[in-house]
């Protein structure tokens, strides 16, 4: 079931629901499958990385981590985006 909400709103996944990594980007490099590591310091700073991640209907997520500043931020994407 597609979260049908979108950004901004709680939803709760029940077993039914399929949430998929897409891909994930560690500076220049685009991982899709295997195990990889994301460094975070003490004071929350981590790597560059973006996390894309997509439902079983198709909706598309981008979740970025912002070097140095620990900041996170979470983007809707076009489902056609690479």
């Amino acid at each position: 079931m597609p979260v049908d909400g979108r950004l901004g709103e709680w939803r709760s996944l029940d077993d039914r629901d399929e949430i998929l990594i897409r891909e994930l980007r560690l500076a220049d490099e685009a991982k899709t499958d295997g195990a990889v590591a994301i460094g975070f310091s003490p004071d929350g700073a981590s790597d560059p990385a973006e996390l894309w991640l997509r439902d079983d209907g198709g909706y598309d997520l981008r979740i970025r981590l912002v070097p140095w500043s620990g900041e996170i931020r979470v983007e809707e994407v076009d489902s056609d985006a690479p």
